[in-house]
């Protein structure tokens, strides 16, 4: 189908298709105050359309969209559905090295809320997909340590296809020939707009899902400046920073954003 009707979401989510737990296992977490593992009382997806309780059973280009519930006992949580190729053999969340994320979504949630998030598009060769606690992974460590299962973070996951995948594009193309720290970026926010000084929770969580959607998994104390804030951001090792800049530049709040360039590299108008 090319376009996915809202509506269905909307009536499974006031069915309560998307819930695993029932009303009084919910209370009881609120009341206990305790955060499980993973971090959601029930999850299901919609895929091309249907409404599926795993993504076990993807086809290979579909189009996916998450449904969940953080639990009430946990604090605001970010989210992450990431489709990735596989372009030698079946893919592999733990083994494979360059994890080949073609598309994901991210950003945080509030507790006892039901959420979703997408869509992301499976590959139409070999693939992975996967919902997952915090933020997306681009590459594993020599030793796999920071898999989503190792972490404790892989809520539900599936791969399919039977077609190497052609190799992504290299990360950061558009600063060929630049001299730069990989992973880093500067961010400076307009007078008043930066997360550190807006009241206003709706405006600081737009800012938030922006930065998980970047890669942005912290960032170093404001310089402040007559022109507003900047911030030193550190994104998830891999990142492409092209595509970073180019979404955080399209934000209201943002004066200008560009990577953290050594040697005399471009620079902004402060």
């Amino acid at each position: 189908m090319s376009s996915w009707p809202l509506r269905h979401l909307f009536l499974s989510l006031l069915c309560g298709l998307v819930l695993s737990f029932s009303p009084r296992e919910r209370e009881a977490d609120a009341q206990s105050g305790s955060c499980p593992s993973p971090p959601v009382t029930g999850f299901r997806f919609l895929v091309n359309g249907s409404i599926v309780g795993n993504l076990h059973n993807v086809a290979p280009g579909a189009t996916v969209y998450a449904l969940f519930q953080i639990a009430p006992g946990c604090s605001v949580t970010q989210m992450t559905l990431v489709a990735n190729a596989g372009t030698n053999g079946p893919f592999n969340y733990d083994t494979a090295t360059a994890q080949n994320d073609v598309e994901y979504k991210s950003g945080f949630f509030d507790p006892g809320v039901v959420a979703w998030m997408g869509p992301v598009h499976v590959p139409t060769c070999s693939f992975g997909i996967a919902l997952v606690k915090g933020w997306v992974v681009h590459r594993l460590n020599p030793d796999g340590s920071n898999s989503y299962s190792r972490e404790g973070r892989l809520i539900d996951s599936g791969t399919g296809g039977s077609t190497n995948c052609p190799p992504p594009p290299s990360p950061n193309q558009c600063l060929a020939g630049q001299s730069f720290i990989p992973d880093q970026l500067t961010v400076g926010w307009k007078p008043g707009q930066s997360p550190a000084e807006i009241k206003d929770s709706v405006k600081v969580r737009v800012l938030l899902n922006a930065a998980a959607q970047a890669g942005i998994v912290g960032a170093g104390p404001p310089l402040a400046l007559s022109t507003g804030f900047i911030y030193l951001a550190n994104l998830v090792p891999g990142s492409d920073l092209c595509s970073a800049v180019s979404l955080l530049t399209g934000l209201p709040a943002v004066q200008f954003t560009e990577p953290n360039f050594t040697g005399g590299g471009p620079s902004q108008p402060r």
